[in-house]
Parts: structure tokens; sequence; C-alpha cells
């Protein structure tokens, strides 16, 4: 998940497709911080979501299924293509998924006869025949806009992947609790080291995600020694603004 970015000083008008928390962190008097999520999870895990897209589709009671797009697909919305004017934060989720946007004959007449092709295509074919109304994941985003102050320290967005959520996932399950906690981390390490080009901010959030100075635990995640031996992909991107 990558983010293409373009800022001013008035303006920050974000169009989002996220999965994981989107966090601005602002100043909050002079040593303090507040962290506001920015984004609503754009997946089945989300109520509103699962009703946008059963609206979207009436007569097909398998558009959703056990809480999965056709019963398959967990994310809700796909690739945003671009029309919209600067200023603009963009940020993708489900790239590809294209047997959701497809008819079914475009995956069954063309995806499967890609090189090298699918030894065992009867997974795909059980969601295929759910798929009536094509595209199932929609490209539309949720907008937020904040102001940001010219010439003046606006604070910092946290962006990531899902592997980040996952690996704080055990010690919160509320998203706003884990996003304080993001802006905590961040925000610690801006007020002794400042911001310059020599301060990593996102390396500094993995290395506590991952168990900080406690040497043993970051070992366990490095070499999957885990009681779930595995972890999903995770990159942070901390844009200051």
């Amino acid at each position: 998940m990558w983010a293409i970015a373009r800022l001013v000083s008035l303006r920050c008008l974000a169009r989002t497709m996220f999965s994981p928390p989107l966090v601005f962190v602002s100043p909050n008097g002079p040593l303090g911080w507040k962290s506001e999520l920015l984004t609503d999870n754009h997946n089945c895990d989300n109520d509103a979501e699962i009703s946008r897209v059963i609206s979207e589709h009436p007569g097909e009671p398998e558009c959703i299924l056990d809480r999965r797009v056709l019963g398959a697909l967990a994310p809700t919305r796909c690739k945003f293509a671009p029309s919209s004017p600067a200023y603009t934060l963009i940020f993708c989720l489900g790239i590809g998924d294209i047997p959701f946007k497809q008819p079914s004959e475009f995956t069954r007449k063309i995806l499967y006869n890609i090189f090298p092709g699918y030894r065992d295509t009867s997974a795909w074919d059980e969601f295929l025949d759910r798929n009536i109304s094509p595209p199932y994941i929609t490209a539309e985003p949720e907008v937020t806009h904040r102001k940001l102050r010219p010439n003046a320290d606006n604070g910092f967005l946290i962006l990531c992947s899902d592997g980040l959520a996952d690996l704080w996932s055990t010690t919160f399950s509320d998203e706003q609790r884990m996003a304080n906690e993001w802006g905590r981390v961040v925000a610690e390490v801006v007020n002794r080291e400042g911001i310059s080009g020599k301060t990593n901010l996102a390396l500094k959030l993995l290395r506590h995600s991952i168990g900080g100075e406690d040497v043993k635990s970051v070992s366990k995640v490095l070499t999957l020694d885990m009681n779930t031996p595995w972890i999903d992909d995770t990159t942070i991107v901390i844009q200051t603004l």
C-alpha cells in the first residue's frame, strides 16, 4: 500500500481507501499531541461497508457471504483513478482483485489462460458463480478535509499497511487507542530529537512495534519464533505536514 501525496500549507484534502487506520497527529499544547483517525475501515469488518455493498446489488443475497465480498474478499474498496484536482492525498487499497471488478467470463476466458495458468480454479469458480453484476468493490473514496496552518508545524500523518495494525492487535483491539499509542511513540521522538532528515520516524515506530529495546521480543518477531509464525507485510510512511 503506497501513498501519492501533494500538500499545500492551507489545505489538506484526503481521498482515502484504507483498511488500517490513517492517523493525523497534530500539536496540542507546548509538548502535547493529539491523534485523530481520518478513515473508517474499508473492509467487511465495517457494517456500514457491508450495508453499502448489499444496497448496490439488490436481489443478490450472496454478494456478501460470511462477511466477505462474494464470500471471498475482505476489502470493499479498490484502486482510485485520480481525476481530482491537485492538493490531494490518494491512498489505494485492493489494487488488482480483477475478478471482483469484471464479469466472471473475463476471469474464466482471460485470467485463467494467462501464463503460467492455474492448476486448480475451484476456489475461484465458487465465488465467480456469485458474480452477477460487477463491480463489487468500489473506487469511490472517503474524503476527509483538514485545514493546515501556513508556515506552521501542523504535525504529521501516519500511513501504514495492515501489518502494523496486526503487530499491535494483541495489545489494542480499539483503533483509537492504537492510534493514540502510535502518535505517542512518534511524538516522543519528535519532542526529543526534532524532525530532520536524519530522524527516521517510521523506523522508530516499527522498532517500537516489534519490541523496542526488548531484544528478546524483537528477535522472536524477526525469526518468526512466535505462536503464529506469520506476519503480514508491514509498511509505514510518516509524512510531516
